[in-house]
């Protein structure tokens, strides 16, 4: 399922559960989520606000995008 998210750009990163889940090793888990979140905002930090806000505002505007074209395709196929 993750796999469809990320192609579908709905998500940007998954961050790796560790062995066993995050149940069983809740540090782990907190590190390794603090590590995408830094790393995150660290490649974000360069980039002009505007810059940011438009890839935003294009990122939700193609969310749902590929629904929309199959559902134009199955239109005209009818």
């Amino acid at each position: 399922m993750h796999k469809d998210l990320t192609k579908f750009g709905i998500v940007d990163k998954v961050v790796k559960e560790p062995v066993g889940g995050v149940h069983k090793n809740k540090d782990a888990a907190a590190a390794e989520l603090k590590k995408a979140i830094v790393d995150e905002l660290d490649a974000h930090a360069a980039v002009a606000i505007d810059v940011l806000l438009e890839r935003r505002y294009a990122k939700f505007r193609k969310i749902g995008q590929f629904r929309e074209e199959a559902e134009a395709s199955v239109g005209k196929a009818a």
